[in-house]
């Protein structure tokens, strides 16, 4: 039912030179994160905001059973972030460095629903997308040995992964 839209020069009528965004008529140098789909009925949506909408989708569905009620066992998530590099996402309430969430926990899942709105393009963005460096990050996150404290024995964890766009490079 969707359909992209291309966004550099060419696109739906063929009458842009090439690096010229079809949307924005404007330079388009990496759009990675800011092209552009469409659902029929529906207006224009970046692919970070379809990006963003499908891990609060799927960060609800993961929380709650298919009655609405949390889950009773813990539910871990956490996000990696990546561009030319990974961060992973820090998602304590306070500065520090907490990487692992329990989303069974309805004012924890409110929190990160409400850190995955947050996140801007001009956070992450860079000119190339690693994807080696993010697979590894989550690779590392979801070692047990480095966060036996947080997810040791716990069997539902996800490591969720948010890229500006294609892999463009690689860490080899």
């Amino acid at each position: 039912n969707g359909q992209y839209v291309d966004e550099v020069g060419g696109g739906r009528n063929g009458n842009r030179p090439d690096g010229v965004c079809d949307i924005c008529y404007q330079p388009s140098y990496n759009h990675q994160w800011e092209q552009i789909t469409v659902e029929e009925g529906h207006d224009f949506q970046t692919r970070l905001a379809a990006a963003k909408s499908a891990i609060q989708s799927f960060l609800n569905s993961y929380a709650k059973n298919e009655d609405g009620t949390f889950y009773n066992s813990p539910r871990m998530i956490s996000i990696v972030i990546y561009n030319a590099s990974a961060a992973k996402l820090d998602l304590s309430k306070e500065s520090g460095k907490q990487y692992w969430v329990n989303v069974s926990n309805p004012n924890a899942l409110e929190y990160v629903l409400n850190q995955v709105e947050k996140i801007e393009l001009g956070d992450y963005w860079d000119g190339s997308t690693n994807t080696d460096a993010g697979m590894a990050a989550a690779a590392d996150l979801l070692d047990t040995r480095t966060y036996s404290n947080a997810i040791g024995n716990i069997d539902n964890r996800f490591a969720i992964l948010l890229t500006d766009g294609e892999p463009t490079t690689n860490s080899s």
